[in-house]
């Protein structure tokens, strides 16, 4: 009975939208696999059959990474066939944890059968799956192997330029946190709502204070400096208490009477308090 030999006429093109902007945006975790089938006379195979692919890491690695995906009843056109690999194989391994090596070779069986030979070695452009972790870039997903809460701590607050908080910070106003896990941690260390930092400045904390401790608004103990003031008593008709009058020493050294009375210093303020110059920002919050 004659063998058949199946050969491979290998075109392997791998689409991935966003390649170039890939930090902008989300890798689609999935190979687009073309290919030709002839038999041992280099004629093209028609009708369906079934395929199965395996990554390795070697030409000749005898387990694999990934791997097996099989597909039933894959079409031949003139011998032309096209699968998706990913987003798992049959294990429910990711395919996109597959490109993390230095090489990877593509084996492919047909109804079973042995598998092609030899192994069709992935070139550059199916690594743009692994660029979703950017391991071009120190491993930016992990950061060098730390968590992002290991540079920006929960509870980290800053000032922003904007009415609205970033993806993974809340505004600053009191308001109550939001359900879900997300928040867990966030309310484990703060609590249910955020710090209200409306009209507010922040000030380093000092010994024996506890994070939160709110001061309110105050004026230092001060002194103003008048110069010779006498108090006088008058007596009226009658023997009865007369008025008191302030006698003050001009500059010219004159004595001269005047009523008492008080009044503001300077400028009583917007909201009668004492502040610097200052300028609007939302203050956000990392959860």
């Amino acid at each position: 009975m004659k063998r058949i030999v199946w050969l491979l006429s290998l075109a392997c093109v791998a689409c991935f939208a966003g390649v170039a902007s890939v930090c902008a945006q989300s890798v689609p975790p999935l190979i687009n696999y073309q290919g030709k089938l002839t038999d041992s006379g280099g004629n093209a195979m028609t009708g369906t059959k079934t395929l199965t692919f395996n990554l390795y890491e070697t030409k000749d690695a005898a387990t694999a990474v990934w791997g097996p995906q099989t597909f039933k009843d894959v079409y031949l056109i003139g011998g032309m066939f096209n699968v998706i690999l990913g987003t798992t194989d049959t294990p429910g391994r990711p395919l996109i944890n597959a490109f993390d090596g230095q090489e990877r070779y593509l084996g492919i069986t047909v109804e079973g059968g042995q598998e092609i030979e030899p192994r069709q070695r992935i070139l550059s452009a199916p690594y743009a799956l692994q660029a979703e972790k950017a391991a071009v870039a120190a491993n930016a997903q992990q950061l060098n192997g730390h968590d992002p809460n290991w540079y920006v701590p929960v509870g980290t607050i800053v000032p922003f330029w904007r009415p609205i908080e970033p993806d993974g910070w809340l505004l600053c106003n009191g308001q109550k946190v939001p359900d879900g896990s997300q928040y867990d941690e966030f309310k484990r260390l703060i609590g249910p709502y955020t710090p209200n930092l409306q009209n507010m400045f922040l000030r380093g904390i000092q010994p024996g204070v506890s994070v939160g401790h709110y001061q309110t608004d105050t004026f230092k103990s001060h002194q103003h400096r008048v110069d010779h003031v006498l108090v006088q008593q008058g007596w009226g008709n009658g023997g009865t208490m007369g008025n008191y009058l302030l006698l003050n020493q001009n500059a010219n050294n004159q004595i001269g009477n005047t009523e008492i009375w008080t009044e503001p210093t300077g400028d009583p303020g917007e909201f009668g308090e004492t502040r610097p110059k200052n300028m609007a920002v939302n203050f956000i919050i990392k959860y």
